[in-house]
């Protein structure tokens, strides 16, 4: 994934979740006003590619189930999945499968992301 491939994705994702954020250049992720006292100019830093915490928030805040091939499997892959419900919400499944072992916290991460954004691009 290209930069700007990963920044619109942080973006959708932030949508889905409705932060109030903006991208930053200089740090490579989002940039999200807070309210409470914050030891350097008023915002936290938030990046769900790179941060195992915000990528579970976001999974767990839009009820994301994170699913992993068995170990015994010769294909791995890694998805990040909401069922449909009838009038509510479309279904989103979203796989990772091209990423060496040692890359799996990673490839989780950005499944989640994918499907974050994906839920985002049905908003209005």
């Amino acid at each position: 994934m290209t930069d700007q491939n990963d920044r619109e994705l942080l973006e959708l994702a932030a949508k889905a979740i409705g932060l109030d954020a903006a991208y930053d250049e200089k740090w490579g992720g989002m940039l999200i006003p807070v309210t409470v006292h914050a030891p350097d100019d008023g915002y936290e830093f938030w990046n769900p590619l790179e941060i195992s915490g915000d990528a579970f928030d976001l999974a767990a805040r839009l009820r994301l189930g994170i699913d992993h091939n068995h170990a015994a499997d010769q294909q791995r892959w890694v998805s990040a999945d909401r069922n449909g419900c009838e009038g509510c919400y479309s279904p989103v499944s979203c796989v990772e499968d091209e990423f060496d072992e040692c890359d799996r916290l990673s490839a989780a991460r950005r499944a989640v992301v994918r499907a974050a954004a994906e839920i985002a691009k049905g908003f209005p």
